[in-house]
């Protein structure tokens, strides 16, 4: 039997492994590192799809595509921590993150620190149904939840997946034709519809301390915001400060909110970065500096998180890579 290979790495840097390679916010990640950190970073990349598919491999140094199977990538994964002696594990995911959530044993034993929160938030608030379910107790407006057994058949209702990622696999449905509906319900969710606006909230949690910011949406494609304003609102912040007391947070995190006649209703809330974080960063507000100045632990990563003016607009533009 073959030894394992072990790569040999340059011990002045640490090696940061990022997940979800082809996401907008692996390449703010990657980007980051390339201009800020990179005497300090050895960087790999995952991802489901090949190298040539995913823009942040043209900047890392590794890269992987891993297996769809959950068990097969959580074995893949394991194997990439041993062969390159990674420190930080940053998934992107929602899959991944719940793996390998930051109590992990197999990342415990390995002395690999993840971004994700511990196994007791991700099982609190790790899809819409245990959201709604955690909101219902805390006393935190959220959409309601409905049964098919209890829908009206001239009202339109919202149906996702629980686990839905973005706006994938989200559709709106009068009652009476989603009774008819062929599908498997132990993967989905029926709420109410929510109207706008729709605010995101960037939140950067680090030894006890807290800092956010709210973007409004003003535009949308394929559910990430590509135009958004900063503004300000007391009723959100109480929200935040209150699911900060109940939940051991990572240590970033966005929500995401719109309303309904009973106030501001808590719609999503990702364990993890946004794809729409480098909007912020660009306005000062740089949670990908402060991610990576707290791994180090060198200096106060809140420096990096300046709050934008109130009213500040930014817009995303794309820009075009020769992959192959």
């Amino acid at each position: 039997m073959g030894k394992k290979l072990i790569i040999k790495k340059d011990r002045a840097k640490k090696t940061v492994l990022i997940s979800a390679g082809g996401t907008a916010t692996a390449w703010f990640l990657v980007k980051t590192i390339q201009q800020f950190f990179s005497k300090n970073f050895i960087v790999i990349v995952t991802d489901l799809k090949p190298k040539e598919l995913i823009p942040a491999s043209k900047l890392s140094d590794y890269f992987y595509q891993v297996p769809e199977g959950i068990e097969e990538r959580y074995i893949k994964f394991l194997e990439i921590f041993e062969k390159h002696g990674v420190n930080f594990f940053i998934p992107l995911a929602d899959e991944d993150l719940k793996l390998f959530y930051r109590d992990n044993f197999d990342l415990l034993n390995r002395k690999v620190v993840s971004t994700s929160p511990p196994k007791a938030t991700v099982e609190k608030v790790g899809d819409k149904l245990d959201l709604f379910k955690f909101c219902q107790l805390e006393n935190i407006n959220t959409p309601r939840v409905y049964w098919v057994s209890e829908l009206e058949e001239n009202q339109k209702y919202l149906v996702k997946l629980k686990d839905a990622f973005g706006s994938r696999e989200v559709r709106i449905i009068r009652g009476e034709e989603i009774k008819f509906l062929d599908l498997p319900w132990e993967r989905y969710i029926i709420q109410e519809i929510c109207y706008p606006p729709e605010l995101t909230v960037e939140i950067f949690f680090y030894q006890n301390k807290l800092s956010y910011v709210i973007r409004e949406r003003l535009e949308v494609k394929a559910g990430v915001c590509t135009k958004a304003r900063f503004v300000k609102d007391n009723e959100i912040e109480e929200i935040i400060y209150k699911i900060a007391k109940k939940l051991e947070l990572p240590m970033i995190s966005c929500l995401q909110f719109m309303r309904n006649d009973r106030g501001w209703a808590l719609t999503d809330f990702n364990l993890r970065m946004g794809a729409g974080s480098a909007l912020s960063a660009k306005a000062g507000w740089h949670s990908a500096k402060a991610l990576f100045t707290a791994l180090l632990e060198k200096e106060d990563p809140f420096i990096y998180l300046i709050e934008p003016k109130e009213g500040t607009i930014i817009v995303r533009v794309y820009e075009e890579l020769l992959m192959s």
